[in-house]
């Protein structure tokens, strides 16, 4: 055994003499049988100098015994796992958000209420036990420590909490609440600002291997000799693009650099772009980006062309590098061509281009890219069948706030109510739910039951009509006013923007006054005007997605216009 041991730890000694490599031996051990003599184990000890281990020792972690495996043996193990959990839990907790069922959760220390973990919130407060939500609410709230004004909140966010018929842990940065490895990541990562030219050249247009390479130069991570140079590796520069060989820069070899200098003094003029007024090559292709607007079929070529240009160069760049034949001047002038021709019938045009741009298609040989756009529609306000009214609602948005408004009419197109109200800081998608839940709270109150809805949001549409799920932070929303129409059948549809400017009008003034009204009479003027153009058929012309509203003064001259084309009196036109 002794000789055996020995053979073992000369082996070791060269393993250690070849690799390089060194045995710790203060953190080395070995386990026997546990009938073993001790004289042997001493013995081995001895010669090898490793640690004894009686009952299991650890290796890569894991626990090896020679008997039955113990629960202890894994405490090392499990210590390390609790602490990787405890940062990522940390991050579950605050972006944790609750739908409430039995309350089974901690009142203390879960996002029940969906507005923080009281925890945190109430900092002043130190918890005295641990308790759940269910045996805080039996208690209606009245616990040791707190104030009667934290207890009077408690009990506002208890009744405005989401319900459900069982606890539900939902993931807040996600719309629907479900946890995404995505949105995970975005938290946990630092995220550095946005590059301007990003939409620019991950264009879906743009073959994908060429966006890349575009991206790691505006990262510094094409690999030149200047590049390697930098990361402490001795390396003679030259650069393979040029008879005479110059330093191997990336400013040298994608502008100044014989190819490349030929490429661009042959295409950057028919653009109105001048390589040498340029000091370096992002400035140079932020030229490109910026000749045209990027859904014009000049602006897109823009892109195209430097692309295509730095891709060929590095192209022919590799080939040399690995020793084959070199193209000419003309063949990678045709292969950047090619690239263009074959791109340019995908084109989805929108935007008009320069007229220059004939030029650059007769030279280069390019087809025109027709402009796509969405025939003018003719829309009218209907009015509702005999005997229902029509509630109109909008929502709006700024850095100002959130507000919606809405107006009802009856099947003559009369104004019969109008609000508008002013919610705080919140989303559009929030604006549009609050004023339809207003708008509809207002019926009721009116007493109106027969009426049909119509709103500008296709989301809030899908959102009543059940075509698609609603985020997690507008549940308590939806569920008012599923309450609110659960003994009514209403009709909800979605309308263009135009024929719904009445509600946008009421939602407008609600988020300018900051304010929240309901009228019956002696309605806005603007709203006055807008309603009588409705009634009377006026109608709204909708130039593909563009939408005109009506100032005052082109209110005023359409209804003299249209009233005496119709011989009707109306009292708003007599000033």
């Amino acid at each position: 055994m002794e000789t055996s041991v020995k053979g073992c730890m000369e082996f070791l000694d060269r393993f250690c003499l070849c690799s390089g490599q060194k045995i710790n031996v203060e953190k080395s051990s070995f386990m026997m049988y546990f009938k073993t003599p001790i004289t042997l184990i001493n013995t081995i000890a001895r010669i090898t100098g490793y640690h004894h281990k009686a009952n299991h020792m650890t290796y890569l972690g894991a626990p090896i015994c020679d008997r039955q495996v113990k629960i202890i043996y894994f405490n090392d193990l499990l210590a390390k796992i609790r602490n990787k959990i405890a940062v990522p839990k940390k991050v579950l907790n605050i972006n944790s958000a609750w739908k409430v069922g039995q309350g089974n959760t901690s009142f203390w220390h879960e996002n029940w209420s969906n507005r923080g973990v009281l925890v945190n919130v109430f900092a002043e407060v130190e918890p005295q036990a641990p308790i759940s939500l269910e045996e805080a609410a039996e208690v209606n709230f009245s616990i040791t420590g707190m104030s009667d004004a934290m207890i009077a909140q408690m009990r506002i966010w208890y009744d405005s909490r989401l319900k459900s018929d069982s606890d539900e842990r939902l993931w807040a940065p996600s719309p629907d609440g479900r946890f995404m490895v995505k949105s995970d990541f975005s938290l946990l990562s630092n995220q550095g600002p946005a590059c301007p030219l990003a939409r620019h050249y991950w264009a879906k247009f743009i073959p994908k291997k060429i966006s890349v390479l575009l991206w790691r130069f505006l990262h510094n991570a094409i690999p030149v000799d200047v590049r390697i140079q930098d990361c402490a590796i001795s390396l003679a520069s030259g650069c393979l693009c040029c008879v005479h060989r110059n330093i191997e820069s990336v400013d040298h070899m994608f502008l100044s650099g014989e190819i490349a200098a030929f490429l661009w003094d042959r295409l950057a003029p028919l653009f109105g772009i001048h390589r040498t007024k340029y000091r370096g090559l992002r400035e140079f292709i932020a030229a490109w980006f910026n000749v045209a607007h990027r859904k014009s079929q000049m602006g897109k070529l823009a892109t195209l062309f430097p692309m295509a240009i730095m891709w060929e160069i590095w192209a022919e760049r590799n080939r040399r590098r690995q020793d084959e034949s070199p193209s000419s001047m003309a063949a990678i002038l045709y292969k950047v061509l090619q690239w263009v021709h074959n791109i340019n019938p995908l084109l989805r045009i929108s935007n008009h281009s320069p007229g220059m741009l004939h030029h650059i298609l007769r030279v280069c040989k390019l087809s025109p890219t027709p402009v796509r756009r969405k025939p003018p529609l003719l829309l009218r306000w209907s009015r509702p069948p005999p005997g229902f009214c029509i509630l109109n609602t909008d929502g709006a948005s700024s850095s100002q706030g959130a507000a919606g408004g809405g107006v009802i009419r009856d099947d003559r197109g009369i104004l019969l109510a109008a609000f508008h109200s002013f919610y705080r800081s919140g989303s559009n998608n929030l604006a549009e739910t609050r004023a339809l839940l207003d708008g509809l709270l207002l019926c009721q109150q009116l007493g109106i039951t027969n009426f049909i809805v119509k709103v500008d949001s296709k989301l809030v549409a899908g959102w009543y009509n059940r075509k698609c799920s609603i985020p997690w932070h507008l549940s308590l929303w939806w569920q008012r006013i599923r309450e609110a129409t659960g003994n009514l059948n209403i009709n909800l549809k979605h309308v263009y923007r135009e024929l719904n400017s009445s509600a946008d009008c009421m939602a407008s003034l609600g988020l300018s006054s900051r304010s929240n009204c309901s009228i019956t009479t002696d309605f806005p003027m603007r709203l006055v005007g807008l309603a009588c153009l409705d009634r009377l058929g006026m109608p709204y012309i909708r130039l593909g997605y563009k939408y005109y509203s009506f100032s005052k003064m082109l209110l005023k001259c359409l209804l003299k216009a249209w009233t005496f084309y119709l011989g009707e009196t109306n009292p708003l036109c007599e000033n």
